[in-house]
């Protein structure tokens, strides 16, 4: 945007600064959690996917203080296709208005219940 007297135009990120770190904070916390680590550029690497990797699982980290958070059907396949190319397992976490939730499929649910974990 450029304003009137000034010839330096300021880019607007979709993610503040604030939100930024709070997303980081959130992927370490999950790292640490399930015993991974963090994906440098948060997965923007060909060779390394998804925002966290664990020894079993490959994990995708959204964080948002909104109180809504639009999940796209691609968004949630793409990051799972990811975790199965990484022979890991899945999960889409987000933190969401302060809350924190787990999508996983509906056949990984029922084996977590059949298996009694």
């Amino acid at each position: 945007m450029l304003v009137s007297g000034q010839s330096r135009v300021r880019v607007v990120t979709t993610m503040g600064k604030t939100e930024l770190n709070a997303s980081r904070r959130q992927e370490a916390r999950l790292a640490k959690r399930f015993g991974g680590q963090t994906t440098p550029g948060s997965g923007n690497q060909w060779y390394r996917k998804n925002d966290i990797r664990s020894v079993d699982l490959s994990i995708e980290a959204k964080y948002t203080g909104k109180r809504q958070y639009t999940l796209k059907a691609d968004e949630i396949e793409k990051a799972e296709r990811n975790a199965l190319l990484d022979d890991r397992g899945f999960a889409f976490c987000i933190e969401l208005n302060k809350r924190n939730w787990v999508i996983i499929s509906e056949d990984d649910f029922v084996s977590l219940i059949e298996s009694g974990s």
